[in-house]
């Protein structure tokens, strides 16, 4: 029989807890975009620094680069992006706060849940223009990090 060592036990404890952090951060700043079209990034950078802290404590070494790598690709991806849509329309096609948000969904929960967040939540969003449209009432403006909670949430069900 093998036993595992209280430094095992603890991580699988506190792992749900991480998450619940994580989730509920997201979930906070997604809701302050919703309302007032930014992302706040002292928000993101509490959350990014808990989750880190937390990681570093309770997971391998390896293990927290792993989503440090992972965070930098996604909001690297975003970024190049953006800015190569701006080289060829001379506007941002999004704000760098979701940018942003997707490096701390990245951070904790790995790149794939967070790109197919993005499938997801854009489809999302183009559903909602849509519908506004359809009642006639277009939108200006579309703040994407709620899309993005929803499509988080979503990827993390399938994915699971």
């Amino acid at each position: 029989m093998i036993i595992p060592s209280p430094a095992h036990l603890l991580t699988h404890a506190a792992s749900p807890w991480l998450a619940v952090f994580l989730w509920a951060m997201l979930g906070w700043t997604a809701f302050i975009d919703a309302r007032s079209g930014r992302v706040p990034d002292r928000l993101l950078i509490a959350g990014a620094a808990g989750a880190a802290l937390a990681m570093a404590i309770l997971m391998p070494p390896s293990f927290l680069l792993a989503r440090l790598v992972a965070a930098v690709i996604c909001g690297g991806i975003i970024w190049a992006l953006n800015e190569l849509w701006y080289y060829f329309r001379k506007r941002d096609a999004l704000g760098m706060g979701d940018a942003k948000w997707s490096m701390l969904a990245a951070f904790g929960f790995g790149a794939a849940p967070v790109l197919w967040a993005w499938v997801a939540a854009a489809w999302l969003g183009l559903g909602l223009i849509g519908v506004m449209r359809l009642i006639g009432r277009p939108l200006k403006r579309v703040h994407f990090a709620p899309f993005l909670l929803v499509g988080l949430a979503i990827a993390k069900l399938w994915l699971s």
